[in-house]
């Protein structure tokens, strides 16, 4: 009778290039200079390059400067013409501008060269929340999508924080951070997962 069978079988055969390298690998420093010393005296292809000195000569770049020493410091400034250069927008943006006000525009909240993205981070960790929790809104902050919408669903944030950020929770807590936190967070209707959430 006959029989039929299927069997997968899986081999690694290594090259001899590779038996070399493992082996050259094992060497200590000086066994494998002698090593390299004795395949080029046997391999009349190979040849020993010298290597240029590492150091380098700087002392044609010092060449035509003056050593100008502490003359050139300017000590005819102000400090305090500098101190409030740093200030950032938001701190001030209260004073000058009512609710009322039409040209007023909370983008204007955000300091020039900083995203939406680290705006409510600053925020959010200002807040007095667990560690476990923040985790859970910072990630949901990563996951806002330049307008500041969330496009992903609640059950896949709580599946990738579980595999990437190793914090287990439920749909529920998840959907609790971010109706409590994040979403209370400025500008208004951040957040928000459709158009009606942001209009609220």
């Amino acid at each position: 009778m006959l029989k039929q069978n299927l069997q997968l079988r899986l081999g690694q055969k290594l090259a001899p290039q590779q038996i070399q390298l493992m082996k050259l690998i094992q060497l200590h420093t000086l066994e494998f200079e002698e090593e390299l010393e004795r395949e080029l005296e046997e391999n009349p292809a190979l040849e020993k390059v010298q290597e240029e000195s590492k150091e380098e000569d700087y002392s044609s770049l010092d060449e035509g400067f003056e050593d100008e020493g502490t003359d050139s410091i300017d000590t005819d400034f102000d400090v305090n013409e500098y101190i409030f250069d740093d200030e950032p927008a938001y701190k001030t943006a209260s004073s000058n501008y009512s609710a009322d006000d039409e040209e007023f525009d909370n983008q204007s909240l955000l300091t020039e060269g900083q995203s939406l993205y680290d705006y409510l981070l600053e925020q959010i960790r200002l807040i007095n929340i667990e560690d476990e929790d923040l985790k859970i809104a910072e990630y949901i902050i990563g996951n806002l999508d330049n307008d500041g919408y969330l496009r992903r669903e609640v059950k896949q944030i709580v599946d990738d924080l579980a595999f990437s950020q190793g914090v287990y929770s439920t749909k529920e807590k998840v959907t609790d951070i971010l109706e409590n936190y994040v979403q209370k967070l400025d500008p208004p209707g951040v957040g928000a997962r459709n158009l009606q959430e942001c209009l609220l």
